[in-house]
């Protein structure tokens, strides 16, 4: 849709960060065994869902964004992001939206705008009941906890918003929460994704896909790449398209 990529965060902090670590490499060999014992024993490691709460410890609500932006830069990286998705969901719906889905919410930094963008109800859920502490209910805004299964999402939507969730879940799972997922699209609903992706597919903490695996995720949706953005180094790309009608 856009030539030219945004871009979120400073480039220059990451050779400083670069150069900090290979002096601490240097300075203690110790480290650079401890990484390679690590990526040894991840090749067969089931690193199962990622889990928010140990960085909500270190970072508060921060813990939502790339840790690498400086703590006092949260509102800008969340109202650039802003500026990049809004935009695009304002030209691709294509229909009126009564009810929103923000998949795996967190602290509900979106969450609220597309209630007001769209003037429609939005339902916020999150399987980590500590991030969704930072949220507060409203009139056309609810958020729900919600267990692994989705169990508590009973309704269907015309629109679910994902950003940032499905790399942190393992391969299987994704393909049983596309389906259900997919199954809480109304007729000729749409869903918008948006997840860092990579030149090929690595497991972790935190996965690196690429774009052919995340579209394969959802075989029922008309899903296309539309657009990308750069997040300090990390390509996000966004996805977005409508329920296929059966």
């Amino acid at each position: 849709m856009n030539n030219k990529i945004p871009i979120i965060g400073e480039k220059l902090n990451l050779k400083k960060n670069k150069i900090s670590i290979y002096l601490k490499i240097i300075l203690n060999p110790k480290i650079l065994l401890k990484k390679i014992s690590r990526k040894l024993q991840g090749k067969s490691k089931n690193y199962g869902t990622f889990d928010y709460r140990f960085l909500l410890k270190k970072y508060g609500k921060n813990s939502v964004i790339d840790s690498r932006h400086p703590k006092h830069d949260f509102e800008h990286v969340t109202n650039k992001q802003k500026e990049i998705f809004f935009p695009i969901l304002k030209k691709l719906v294509k229909k009126k939206i009564f009810n929103i889905l923000d998949f795996g919410c967190g602290v509900g930094r979106f969450t609220k705008d597309l209630g007001t963008v769209f003037n429609c109800n939005v339902v916020g859920v999150d399987t980590c009941e500590d991030l969704l502490d930072f949220c507060k209910n409203e009139e056309k805004v609810k958020f729900l906890h919600i267990d692994e299964n989705c169990s508590q999402i009973k309704e269907k939507f015309d629109l679910i918003f994902i950003t940032q969730v499905i790399n942190g879940i393992p391969d299987d799972k994704v393909f049983k929460l596309a389906n259900f997922l997919t199954e809480k699209i109304n007729e000729k609903g749409y869903l918008f994704l948006s997840e860092t992706t990579s030149h090929k597919n690595a497991d972790g903490i935190w996965r690196a896909r690429t774009k052919e695996k995340i579209l394969n995720f959802f075989p029922e949706i008309n899903l296309k790449h539309v657009s990308s953005y750069i997040d300090i180094d990390r390509e996000v790309s966004i996805f977005f398209g409508n329920k296929i009608s059966k």
